[in-house]
């Protein structure tokens, strides 16, 4: 109540200051879109769809050529409009937390001034107007997997040749602006503002994908697809030979977050050209219908004869990518998405200018404020535009910076990312708990945005995210993940000068011997001649004491930091760590070498682990500690060690051989998607040259795609496959391919490929192993039993095999469940072949609860499935039954508390119901109703 009364005061303050200023200052009118590119109002992009009234800006107006949203979403970019602030400043962190609706505007500050205003369609800016669904997402978006899929983009035409409203809503709300005018015109000389919030073109909900679904639907009609346009009938409104079909990197090779957001944005699919031609094409169309919005504005401000006294703005929310970078829809810092577009008429202002600094939507809040003659008052995050519209050309006072920012902590993506735009650079930075990677592009070079040059040109990566540091203070990890270099600027005869000053000093003046020394040093290390280097140290330590001390130190340092350059010198490197050591025990660094050495040689003997455990003692959150740890476990098949110590060191230090070596541990755990996920991280930090890693990574993706299982998956498993090289060629790679199609439900193409490789490779289990399992897909269980015998006598050590005979034998009926030769014989052989194999200690549970009557036994097999894989609800309630059944409460609690405590809302209900069932067994009866009250709304 207290800041409303405050607010009211203050409004009411500066209202009564400013009313006899009303007459001379101009109107105000802003008509805002959605998802418009705004690369689309000036050229090249403005050839491929005819925009008549933007064009009537551009040619009277202002066009501001670098435009940014300050965060590609709705609410978000708005609320930094209406405010004048960044999203961290005003916590707008997405479509569901955004400004209190008592924020005061520019719009408020302008009625407050004896500005007559109105504001009508979309504004989108204050919280909760959006679901709750965006406010999970948004907070959940750093889990490993995809938490919700956006529909399918599809291009959806609707009416005939004469249909021109297709966005019913907004054209309504366009007919009450122009009327609003009008009776403007009529009815005061008092000086007005008008807002129109448009929500096109961005796409239409995909209503068979339910009321929460987002917009996938690109609609419009042959009108706008095909109509002349108004101003010259010998063209149409979509220019279809100028429409693009935009370059895509291979899935294998995106940034990881981009990666993500293609598959929650459904678009890791195949597509064809013409579907998304057709996608762009209806996007460009969607562009025009309300391009003609903009121009039924336009057109009743000049009939009433306002035109002349009134400043026209046009922008937009964000822009939409329509399918460039394998992506529709916005939540990106690509120029699809994050450039928007801006023109600004009016009295006063310049005519057919077009201003290449670089500005943002926070701009307009100061902008709009100096237009009508109001200070504007706080701490804003904006920087007036007039200075570059007005024909006066006052200088401001307020200096602008070369640079704008955007962020973006919504959903489809999984990971808070910051953009910030300065000069021809665009530098993107990640902040999440895997400390991803940034990208640097290179926009006057690069405008399709498809090479990240963040690793070549580290200077000024290293730059721009100072500023960025500056500006926002994102959590911390991106810093570390790339070395600066160092840059020298000697000239080239120096390091003979230093070399004849070393002899000559070499026995008559140590110190100066030494000084120069270094100096030379620093000379070798920049040009990386680390021969001459070496003998550059070696002289320095023969003339320095061996007494322990801070110089002595250094020396030693840089003498191991040399050393290590040299892989040839593998001995002296040891040597001189480990003399280093003896006199420095304390010091992290020549263990920090020797871990490198040993992780790169795959030496894990004695002497590497000790050497691993000691850097830890001294270092607990040494990457390259973890990382040895996490091998050695590895190689010893302690693979849930092995996970630990590996994501541990890969928080600290992103290597490409550690994410493989992550992958396998996880694809022997059966973690699939996890595996996947590492794999495509190694693949985004291996080096170009390692083509033998890559395919390793590859292969083992591959691999673990299919064994995730779904369509999804499936179709992402092929994609793969197609880039592994002469994957055609290798059997087995055929086998996992044909299971991919089974995956995919496409059992004749899989029965294809099983009768190929059974024909040209009769030895091969894996040809038997996939035709079992198509046969098993269409019913015919005796012929999978026979071709998982077979498999099973070729293979006889794969205990994947043994599993899917034991399940089998399962599914087959009561006789064979009661068999022991058949179902409990074929998984116990699986269980003792591969103890990692979850799956198969559920099915054995199955097997003492039903037919043993072991519920002793049947408790200890759900026990181990569920910890093997936490997402195994049925061997996890089993595991509850069976314990509260036998009376050992604490462990059915303490595994329901575990479950339950990293539950996201709305999953594991049958934890949230077996907790309330235990409250009942101990007999708090009031807990138990209190849980089953409570759950529904989780």
């Amino acid at each position: 109540m207290k800041t409303e009364i405050f607010r009211l005061i203050f409004l009411c303050q500066i209202y009564g200051q400013s009313l006899c200023r009303n007459e001379s200052r101009p109107n105000i009118v802003m008509v805002m879109s959605d998802a418009f590119d705004g690369r689309l109002t000036f050229d090249p992009g403005s050839k491929v769809v005819q925009l008549p009234y933007v064009n009537y800006l551009r040619e009277l107006g202002t066009t501001f050529l670098n435009a940014y949203t300050n965060s590609p979403i709705c609410c978000p970019s708005r609320a930094a409009m209406w405010s004048g602030r960044f999203v961290h400043l005003t916590q707008s962190w997405n479509n569901y937390k955004c400004l209190d609706a008592n924020a005061t505007t520019w719009m408020d500050l302008l009625e407050a001034n004896g500005y007559f205003t109105e504001s009508m369609g979309k504004l989108d800016y204050t919280s909760g107007s959006h679901s709750v669904s965006n406010r999970v997402e948004a907070w959940t978006r750093d889990v490993r997997f995809v938490l919700r899929q956006e529909g399918r983009p599809v291009a959806q035409l609707v009416g005939n040749t004469s249909t021109v409203r297709i966005m019913r809503k907004d054209w309504e709300n366009t007919d009450k602006a122009t009327q609003w005018i009008h009776q403007r015109a009529a009815s005061s000389r008092q000086p007005f503002a008008l807002y129109l919030g448009l929500n096109l073109p961005h796409p239409y909900k995909t209503e068979s994908l339910g009321p929460t679904a987002g917009g996938s639907t690109f609609l419009t009609s042959p009108y706008w697809l095909k109509k002349a346009c108004c101003f010259c009938s010998c063209f149409f409104k979509v220019s279809s030979e100028h429409i693009a079909v935009p370059e895509w990197l291979p899935l294998a090779a995106m940034h990881p977050v981009d990666y993500y957001s293609s598959v929650s944005k459904n678009c890791s699919g195949a597509f064809t050209e013409d579907e998304v031609k057709s996608i762009r094409a209806f996007y460009y169309a969607m562009c025009a219908e309300a391009d003609a919005m903009l121009g039924q504005v336009i057109s009743a401000l000049r009939a009433t004869g306002l035109l002349d006294n009134t400043v026209v703005i046009f922008a937009a929310d964000h822009g939409e990518l329509a399918m460039e970078h394998r992506q529709f829809y916005k939540m990106s810092m690509f120029e699809g998405s994050s450039h928007v577009p801006l023109l600004v008429m009016g009295p006063g202002l310049m005519s057919g200018l077009q201003v290449k600094e670089l500005v943002s939507l926070v701009d307009l809040y100061p902008t709009v404020l100096d237009i009508a003659g109001i200070p504007a008052v706080g701490n804003l995050s904006g920087h007036t535009l007039l200075p570059l519209l007005s024909k006066a050309r006052d200088v401001s006072k307020k200096p602008r910076p070369d640079w704008v920012l955007s962020e973006y902590h919504g959903c489809n993506v999984n990971a808070s990312t910051y953009m910030l735009r300065s000069g021809r650079w665009k530098y993107i930075a990640y902040a999440d708990s895997l400390s991803v990677p940034p990208q640097l592009f290179d926009i006057t070079r690069d405008k399709e945005e498809l090479h990240n040059v963040a690793l070549k040109f580290r200077d000024v990566q290293a730059h721009l995210d100072k500023i960025l540091r500056g500006i926002v203070d994102y959590p911390k990890g991106l810093a570390n993940l790339y070395e600066k270099t160092d840059q020298w600027d000697f000239q080239l005869e120096l390091p003979n000068v230093y070399q004849r000053l070393v002899e000559l000093y070499a026995s008559s003046d140590k110190n100066k011997c030494y000084e120069i020394i270094s100096k030379l040093s620093d000379i070798y290390q920049s040009d990386k001649e680390y021969l001459k280097l070496i003998t550059a140290f070696e002289k320095a330590m023969v003339l320095m004491d061996p007494v322990p001390g801070e110089q002595h130190m250094k020396v030693s340092a840089d003498y191991v930091k040399c050393l290590s350059k040299l892989p040839e010198d593998e001995s002296k490197v040891i040597a001189a760590c480990e003399s280093m050591l003896s006199l420095y025990p304390d010091q992290s660094y020549p263990l920090e070498v020797l871990c490198a050495h040993y992780l790169k040689t795959g030496v894990q003997n004695e002497d590497a682990v000790r050497c691993f455990s000691r850097l830890l003692d001294l270092a607990p959150d040494s990457g390259l500690g973890h990382l040895g740890l996490g091998t050695k476990a590895l190689q010893e098949g302690r693979f849930k060690d092995a996970v630990q110590d590996l994501a541990q060191g890969l928080k600290r230090l992103s290597s490409s051989t550690g994410w493989c070596s992550l992958a396998e541990a996880q694809f022997k755990m059966q973690r699939y998607l996890e595996c996947a996920e590492s794999c495509s991280q190694g693949l985004t930090a291996c080096v170009s040259g390692d083509e033998q890693l890559r395919v390793k990574l590859l292969k083992l993706q591959f691999q673990a795609l299919v064994g995730s299982g779904g369509d999804a998956a499936a179709e992402r498993a092929l994609e793969t496959f197609s880039q592994i090289p002469d994957a055609e060629k290798d059997p087995v790679l055929g086998a996992l391919k044909g299971r991919a199609y089974l995956n995919k439900g496409q059992v004749d193409e899989a029965l294809k490929v099983s009768s190929e490789l059974v024909a040209s490779n009769p030895d091969l289990a894996q040809g038997f192993v996939l035709r079992g399992l198509a046969q098993l897909a269409q019913g015919q269980q005796q012929l999978a039993e026979e071709s998982f015998l077979k498999a099973a006598s070729q293979s006889p050590d794969c205990g994947e095999y043994y599993f899917f005979l034991g399940r089998l034998y399962w599914d087959m009926g009561e006789e064979t469940r009661k068999d022991r030769s058949k179902a409990h014989t074929h998984l116990l052989k699986a269980a003792k072949l591969d103890p990692h194999l979850g799956c198969v200690f559920r099915y054995l549970g199955h097997y003492y609860r039903q037919v043993a009557n072991d519920h002793s036994r049947a408790r200890g097999c759900y026990k181990k499935a569920f910890e093997m894989d936490s997402h195994d609800a049925e061997s996890g309630a089993a595991s509850v039954d069976l314990s509260m059944e036998q009376g050992d409460m604490d462990t059915a609690l303490a595994i329901l508390q575990s479950v339950i405590e990293k539950a996201t809302p709305g999953s594991a209900k049958w934890a949230w119901m077996r907790r309330g069932l235990y409250y009942l067994k101990i007999g708090e009866h009031h807990q138990a109703v209190s849980e089953y009250v409570s759950h529904p709304r989780r």
